[in-house]
């Protein structure tokens, strides 16, 4: 392998090692209150993510949460939008949801952990998910529509 070689895949390694970082900033937070889950998905980052979306939001114990949707109590407004075109550095989008059964009902007890998945593209167009949990946002192929 010549220099010029070395040189592209340090630079290519080093843009790879440089979006990760950027894009473990987008930060997840969840908070229970009367039955509802908010999610707050807030941009640490210095530039300015877009097409954020919540996409799933589960219990992380047995119990009778079976799937999620939007807090329907909650009147149109942004605690009900699940995405977002762009997400400034700095800046915070809110999800109020609920955990519901198998039949759709909307379960008021919370379990004791709850997780969810969110996903973006970068400023250079890099589709990424992240969790709240512990695990580094993952890069995905950015959706089509």
């Amino acid at each position: 392998m010549d220099r010029e070689e070395v040189r592209i895949q340090q630079a290519a390694a080093e843009a790879e090692s440089a979006a990760l970082r950027e894009a473990e900033k987008v930060k997840l937070e969840l908070a229970g209150s009367g039955g509802s889950v908010v999610v707050s998905i807030t941009n640490n980052g210095m530039a300015s993510i877009t097409e954020v979306e919540l996409l799933r939001v589960w219990a992380l114990q047995e119990g009778p949460w079976a799937a999620w949707s939007v807090n329907r109590n909650m009147p149109g407004g942004p605690l009900t939008q699940t995405r977002r075109s762009i997400l400034h550095p700095y800046e915070e989008m809110k999800v109020a949801t609920w955990l519901l059964d198998r039949d759709g009902q909307h379960v008021r007890q919370l379990p004791e952990a709850v997780e969810a998945l969110v996903r973006f593209r970068d400023q250079d167009g890099q589709g990424w998910e992240v969790t709240a949990g512990d695990e580094p946002p993952a890069r995905v192929s950015p959706p089509t529509a």
